[in-house]
């Protein structure tokens, strides 16, 4: 599907959530932010167009806002063309809704896309990242399924995997008029050797590595492989950090046990990735990692990073 050229935002919370104002407060600003500029593929017209306060429901949010969707409830203009709406709900940690989504109120591919924002984390820049990660994701891509066509990335050509927000879900966060906001992938930044994930404040540097082969690297079972990453970064600074780490947005139908040949690497310089697919592993199955460029100190499993994902597919 085409990239929105239209954008209009419907703001709905449930009686008590804390956040009302705030993330009402949000839409307002996306709608005006650089974020929106960078994020969308092309000029987009974007406003916030409503706002709705749904009756709590702690037995079953999602459906009651469908439900309200569906119904006519909730603000829809008469021209609904762009309409997406955002809705929030606090759940608890052990809720498996308490997660962040898109998708449409229809089976059908023109139904009205929504965003789905509940979690348990009881922070306002925690909802307003994933509301921006999902809204990003409806921007460029509103079908829900990869049978539709849902899935923004070529499957012939890298990154390949997921949607616009998925690859940059460790990348460092973008601030703009008080508010948090998930970054997203741009090809046209990527394409102009600029930081892929926007917006990315100016002066910053960015750190990531290039894979050779680029391609989905083909393994015979019982064998492994290794892939040449060379970093590469948009200003001087020291050696970054690698990690690798399953990429849950694409298959995992094997665990292809990653290595490095060393636990860091500079600009210009490179490392072997060293992969493998088991024996009696079926022909055809994939497995995909994300090769973090890890710039910042801590913990190196929490740190943010810059990602690659390195395909495998068994032979």
């Amino acid at each position: 599907m085409e990239p929105l050229a239209r954008l209009q935002l419907v703001t709905v919370t449930f009686a008590g959530f804390p956040y009302r104002e705030q993330v009402e407060a949000f839409a307002d600003a996306l709608v005006k932010s650089r974020w929106l500029t960078e994020v969308a593929p092309r000029p987009i017209a974007a406003s916030h167009f409503g706002r709705a306060v749904l009756p709590a429901s702690s037995a079953a949010p999602l459906g009651a806002f469908l439900q309200a969707a569906n119904s006519g409830a909730l603000p829809r203009p008469d021209d609904a063309s762009g309409l997406v709406y955002v809705a929030y709900a606090p759940l608890p940690c052990e809720d498996p809704r308490a997660a962040g989504f898109h998708s449409r109120l229809a089976q059908e591919i023109t139904s009205t896309p929504y965003a789905w924002v509940a979690g348990c984390e009881r922070s306002l820049a925690a909802f307003t990242t994933v509301a921006a990660h999902e809204i990003a994701e409806i921007i460029t891509d509103q079908a829900a399924e990869l049978s539709e066509g849902g899935l923004y990335f070529d499957e012939a050509q890298a990154p390949w995997t997921g949607e616009v927000a998925d690859i940059c879900n460790f990348s460092r966060q973008w601030v703009e008029c008080g508010f948090t906001f998930a970054t997203a992938w741009s090809n046209a930044a990527a394409g102009t050797d600029l930081p892929p994930c926007v917006p990315w404040p100016q002066g910053t540097r960015y750190a990531n590595v290039s894979p050779d082969p680029a391609a989905p690297e083909t393994v015979p079972a019982g064998s492994s492989a290794t892939i040449r990453l060379t970093g590469w970064a948009t200003a001087p600074g020291p050696p970054w950090r690698l990690r690798a780490l399953p990429d849950f947005t694409a298959r995992q139908d094997f665990d292809p046990a990653p290595s490095f040949s060393g636990p860091t690497i500079d600009n210009g310089t490179t490392v072997l990735l060293t992969v493998t697919v088991p024996a009696g592993t079926s022909p055809g199955a994939q497995a995909t990692i994300r090769v973090g460029s890890v710039t910042e100190a801590g913990n190196l499993a929490d740190a943010r990073s810059n990602d690659w994902p390195v395909r495998i597919v068994a032979r």
